[in-house]
């Protein structure tokens, strides 16, 4: 860590680039990628000079998005497990650079960093943390805020007339919080689908997860008692691929998927290419999962790079729901 003799004279701020799981968006110049985060970081910080390390499997990046981000002075780590390393990565950086000098780590949800960033902020570093661009009614925090239906569903479950929307829930990753009671989570989620102006239809809601780690019995009967399904597997929602596809040979398109967990690498490989597959087919596919760490600041990655915001919601949601 930072000793006595060191004087934070230069107000230096480290960015950690998952580029992975956030990419360079197709509307974006590679070369804008650098000034548009140092603008960024000025308008939150002020001013300071600025290294950037872009981390990940660089194999599967463009050849010549590569070449452009190197010459924007870009650092190129090339790692099979994104963030690998990170942890070295930033007490190296901090010894020749005390408090309070900044860090920010650009990646999408699934990285687990609590302790990194507890620990560095108790020694008195500014941690900021960038993610993807997000629709905010699908934080799983302001699902469970949401108010519940004013009105009891009722539905022709025969009718072709009406979309379906499946929920795939991952309690494991995605507790009950406190203080929400269990009975309620299904209408509000009925209320945040509703907000996002999904068609109404019926709406079947899967809780998957190790059912012997919820801590009360009380929640897992108030959950099934609400009309949520409850499947027991040790390993959540990484058993989703056999039923979700069955769900899709019932349910034809136009129908709505909905999938509540904050595992990040079961949404990618085989999966990955399924979800795609969905959408080309006409399904909705949303992702929900919970704010990411309890960080010093939070910014959107399109808003770092200036990117519209009338962008549609499936190709949002699409892209933060694989990381590419």
């Amino acid at each position: 860590m930072a000793t006595g003799s060191q004087t934070p004279i230069d107000n230096a701020t480290v960015v950690w680039w998952d580029i992975n799981r956030c990419p360079v968006p197709d509307d974006c110049n590679p070369n804008d990628v650098r000034p548009k985060i140092e603008s960024a970081l000025k308008n939150l910080c002020g001013s300071g000079p600025v290294t950037i390390f872009a981390m990940g499997d660089l194999h599967l990046i463009p050849r010549e998005e590569l070449a452009a981000l190197t010459e924007s002075q870009i650092l190129m780590k090339h790692t099979e497990l994104g963030l690998e390393g990170i942890y070295e990565d930033c007490h190296a950086w901090a010894k020749d650079h005390p408090p309070p000098s900044r860090m920010m780590l650009i990646s999408g949800p699934g990285v687990i960093i609590h302790e990194l960033i507890y620990y560095f902020e108790d020694e008195g570093y500014t941690f900021l943390r960038c993610y993807p661009c997000r629709d905010a009614p699908f934080l799983w925090e302001n699902i469970m805020g949401s108010s519940l239906p004013r009105t009891l569903e009722v539905y022709d479950e025969t009718s072709t007339d009406t979309q379906k929307t499946v929920v795939w829930w991952d309690i494991d990753s995605c507790p009950v919080p406190i203080g929400c009671d269990p009975s309620s989570i299904r209408g509000r989620i009925r209320t945040a689908l509703d907000s996002m102006s999904v068609a109404p239809g019926p709406l079947t809601v899967y809780c998957m997860g190790n059912m012997k780690k919820i801590p009360r019995r009380q929640t897992m009967t108030a959950i099934a008692r609400s009309g949520v399904s409850m499947i027991q597997h040790d390993f959540g929602i990484d058993q989703i691929f056999y039923p979700l596809h069955v769900w899709t040979m019932d349910n034809p398109p136009p129908a709505t998927i909905m999938l509540i967990s904050n595992v990040e690498g079961e949404f990618q490989g085989e999966f990955h290419d399924s979800l795609f597959d969905f959408e080309a087919s006409g399904y909705t596919v949303i992702r929900a999962y919970p704010t990411p760490d309890n960080s010093s600041q939070e910014i959107s990655w399109a808003n770092i790079l200036n990117l519209p915001t009338s962008r549609s919601k499936r190709e949002m949601m699409s892209r933060e729901m694989v990381g590419r």
